[in-house]
C-alpha cells in the first residue's frame, strides 16, 4: 500500500471512529460530555438549559438539536465557553450570562487557537449592565477561524465580536460573515492585526443601533484599530451611537466594498488612517489600484 493510501485510511479510519453522542439538560451535563468525547465526536445538545463555565479541549462539534438549547453563566462567570482546541465547532446555541465581575467578562473565547467555527449562535448579554461582560465573541491571537450567521446583543461593554492580535492567518482567511451585532458599546472590533500575513475578512454583517454605554463614549458600529489591509464587503452599518466605520490613525491599507453606513450619529465614516480604498460604498473613496 501506497503513503498516500495509507493516509486515506487513516483518515476513514478516524472518520469512522467518530461518535454522536446526545447530551440532555442536566447538571453539568455538557462539561461531563466534552470530558468524556473522543477527539472529532459531535455532541448534539438537546433543548434546554445548561451551566457555563465549559471548556472545550479537544477538536469536538458541539450542535445544539431541537429547540435552542442554552449555556449561561448565570451571571457569576467571567467566560461561558472558553474554547481551548483547535477545530472546534459551535452551533445553533444560545450562550449567555457572562460577567466582568472577577474577569474579562468574554461569552464565547478563543485565544491561541488556529482553526475553529462559529455558527448560527445567539449571543446575549444578560447581566446586570454594571458587571456586562467586554465581548460577546473574542477571538485573540488566533488564525483561520469562520464566524458566520450569529447574533451578538444586549449591550456588550465594549463590543460583540472582538478580532484582536491576529499575525498569522496560515495562508487563509479569518471570516467574519452574515452576522448581526446590535446594541452593544461597539459592534465589531478589529484591533492590532498588521502582519503581512493575516488575511481578515468582514463580509454581509448587519451591525446597527449600537449605542449602548460601555468602554467608549463614541458608540460605533466597526471600529478598527492598529489594524491594516483588512476587507470589508456589503456589511450594512446603519444607526450606530456615533460612528457607522471608524479607522484609527494606525489602520492602514484597508479595503472596502460596497458598504453602507448610513444614519449614524456623528459620521458614518470616519477615516484617520491612509491608504484606505473600494468602491460601491455609501461612502466616498478612491478605487484601488
Amino acid at each position: 500500500m501506497g503513503i498516500g493510501s495509507i493516509v486515506v485510511a487513516l483518515a476513514c479510519a478516524a472518520t469512522a471512529d467518530a461518535a454522536t453522542i446526545n447530551v440532555k439538560p442536566k447538571p453539568h451535563a455538557l462539561q461531563k460530555a466534552i470530558d468524556k468525547a473522543k477527539k472529532g465526536d459531535t455532541l448534539l445538545v438537546k433543548d434546554g438549559v445548561y451551566r457555563g463555565d465549559v471548556r472545550v479541549t479537544k477538536p469536538l462539534e458541539i450542535l445544539g438539536g431541537d429547540g435552542r438549547p442554552t449555556i449561561t453563566g448565570l451571571c457569576d462567570k467571567d467566560i461561558v465557553i472558553d474554547v481551548q482546541s483547535r477545530g472546534v465547532k459551535l452551533e445553533h446555541l444560545k450562550v449567555k450570562g457572562a460577567t466582568e465581575d472577577g474577569g474579562p467578562g468574554y461569552t464565547v473565547n478563543f485565544i491561541g487557537i488556529p482553526t475553529g467555527t462559529v455558527h448560527d449562535l445567539k449571543i446575549e448579554q444578560s447581566c446586570e449592565a454594571a458587571d456586562s461582560p467586554q465581548y460577546g465573541i473574542n477571538v485573540y491571537d488566533s488564525g483561520n477561524l469562520t464566524i458566520t450567521d450569529s447574533r451578538t446583543y444586549g449591550g456588550f461593554r465594549d463590543a460583540g465580536i472582538y478580532i484582536g492580535g491576529i499575525d498569522d492567518t496560515r495562508n487563509k482567511t479569518l471570516f467574519v460573515a452574515g452576522n448581526k451585532s446590535d446594541g452593544n458599546n461597539r459592534g465589531i472590533i478589529i484591533e492590532n492585526s498588521f502582519s503581512n500575513d493575516q488575511d481578515i475578512r468582514l463580509e454581509s454583517n448587519s451591525v446597527h443601533d449600537n449605542d449602548a454605554d460601555g468602554i467608549t463614549d463614541d458608540p460605533t458600529g466597526i471600529f478598527i484599530h492598529n489594524s491594516d489591509r483588512g476587507t470589508y464587503v456589503g456589511n450594512l452599518v446603519n444607526d450606530n451611537g456615533s460612528f457607522g466605520f471608524d479607522i484609527d490613525a494606525p489602520s492602514d491599507d484597508n479595503v472596502f466594498e460596497d458598504n453602507e453606513a448610513m444614519g449614524n450619529g456623528d459620521d458614518d465614516f470616519r477615516d484617520l488612517g491612509s491608504g484606505s480604498c473600494g468602491a460601491g460604498n455609501s461612502f466616498p473613496l478612491p478605487g484601488c489600484m
